[in-house]
């Protein structure tokens, strides 16, 4: 073991028994890519701190003394002490001191990680190359030198993890899932989406004209938005409210269900600038021509209601957050993926594969979907969208298409993004990103629209009204 073995040594070790986590933050590093399955098994076996991987063999100290005075001792002394490379062994009991030596002895906390770097990292000048008893051999001498056993004690699988290292008790261990051994798979060998996932958040879909060329907002930024929705229909702020402000903020705090900021100053993340793409000539023509119905022609019958007042359909798919219910629950059996939309009780069957689409004649407010597997993510593509549909009140047509991707990336999130095509509305394009986390002990429960529903009979209701007393010159004003 030579030229800076020790650090090497130590970090091995440690990323053995507990990743680094950012003391801060409490969050992993993320750098790099994942490792390829080839680029693992071209490491072979890892040896755990529980002594997992260690292969058949075995041998002693006074064996391992010859191996280790020829390949180790000009780098790091014969008793392990001397140097002139980093020490192996003494400094028992000197990390709390004015001068800590860490050293296998006084900092390794298990054994048997010690074979693990051993066996892939030395000699220096030959990584990889000591036949499997060698490297017990090697292990054995440096921890007799550190007191740990005896001369001919025979250190093998058995024996390597039972060794009790001084420092066993000195690191602390990280809480998170092991995500490097969870397959989030389903008994059939899908990837697993299954659960509750709310995708609620007070960012908006897109970037305000005040934050134009910011893509996030400071820390400062999202913890005073934070604040604001926490509170923002809360007694005592109403109390400061006129009627109407109260009025329009409808429900009391404890019905809202928000959720926080992203940290984005848009859902949009494509175009980069935060904002929907303008709209073509027949976009434009088809907006005008909802604005003049919604002002001209609002009660005219339950088919110029809202669709949701009609409890049909209202977050749509896919979603943009609004005040509430903002969950989906996503189900799975063989060649099936299950969506339920919280609000309204929208369910989607997602047949996976080449399940041909319904007929050209069949349109749905909500499409008709299906879906693919990507690797672990799964891709799902909706069309046949009803020439009428709008996306929570922005323009639509029977052109639109959608193209959603599912991507479990830990026990609680999924990385959701969805893309809106539609050549008819829109010049080209765009991209949406959402949080979809799994809310701790959150229960959907049935989402019972129509009952005790008066809304649709009271809003037809008034309007008549308003007309008769319009015909006889007395005023009734009616507003939505």
């Amino acid at each position: 073991m030579c030229r800076s073995a020790l650090p090497v040594i130590i970090v091995a070790g440690i990323l053995e028994l507990c990743p680094i986590v950012d003391a801060a933050s409490g969050q992993a590093e993320g750098v790099g890519q994942p490792a390829t399955t080839a680029e693992v098994e071209a490491w072979g076996s890892i040896v755990g701190p529980d002594g997992t991987g260690l292969p058949p063999g075995g041998s002693t100290a006074t064996e391992g003394r010859l191996l280790y005075d020829r390949q180790c001792a000009a780098c790091h002394g014969l008793t392990g002490q001397e140097g002139p490379d980093p020490r192996l062994a003494g400094g028992v009991g000197s990390l709390g001191g004015e001068e800590p030596s860490k050293t296998v002895g006084s900092y390794w906390p298990a054994a048997t990680t010690l074979w693990d770097y051993v066996n892939r990292a030395m000699p220096f000048n030959r990584p990889g190359s000591l036949a499997v008893d060698d490297v017990y051999a090697v292990v054995a001498y440096v921890l007799y030198l550190n007191g740990l056993v005896g001369e001919n004690q025979l250190i093998d699988g058995d024996t390597l993890p039972q060794i009790e290292m001084p420092n066993r008790d000195g690191f602390v261990p990280d809480p998170r899932p092991d995500l490097a051994n969870t397959s989030f798979q389903t008994a059939w060998g899908d990837p697993n989406l299954q659960g509750v996932w709310s995708y609620a958040t007070i960012t908006p879909l897109q970037r305000p004209v005040h934050l134009e060329g910011r893509t996030f907002l400071s820390d400062e930024e999202v913890a005073a938005q934070n604040r604001d929705s926490a509170i923002r229909a809360t007694s005592e702020r109403r109390n400061g409210l006129t009627p109407e402000r109260d009025l329009s903020l409808a429900y009391n705090q404890v019905w809202w269900d928000r959720g926080d900021s992203t940290g984005r100053t848009s859902l949009i993340v494509d175009p980069s600038d935060g904002r929907l793409p303008g709209l073509t000539p027949e976009g434009r023509r088809r907006q005008e021509a909802q604005e003049v119905a919604r002002r001209e022609h609002p009660y005219d019958s339950w088919e110029d209601r809202p669709l949701q007042e009609r409890c049909m359909t209202y977050q749509r798919v896919p979603p943009v957050p609004s005040g509430y219910s903002n969950t989906y629950q996503i189900l799975q059996v063989p060649g099936f993926v299950v969506i339920l939309n919280e609000m309204i009780h929208d369910v989607r069957i997602v047949p996976l594969g080449d399940r041909p689409k319904v007929s050209e004649r069949v349109r749905q407010w909500n499409g008709d979907s299906r879906g693919r597997w990507e690797g672990k993510t799964l891709v799902v593509e909706t069309s046949h969208y009803r020439g009428q549909t709008t996306w929570r009140g922005f323009p639509g047509s029977s052109n639109l298409k959608a193209v959603e991707r599912f991507t479990r990336v830990d026990p609680g999130r999924i990385h959701y993004r969805y893309t809106i095509y539609d050549e008819t509305i829109y010049t080209r394009p765009f991209t949406v990103e959402l949080p979809l986390v799994s809310p701790p002990e959150y229960v959907v429960y049935e989402y019972a629209c129509h009952e005790g529903n008066y809304s649709i009979a009271n809003v037809l209701a008034g309007a008549r009204v308003q007309e008769r007393s319009v015909r006889s010159g007395v005023s009734a004003d009616l507003k939505d």
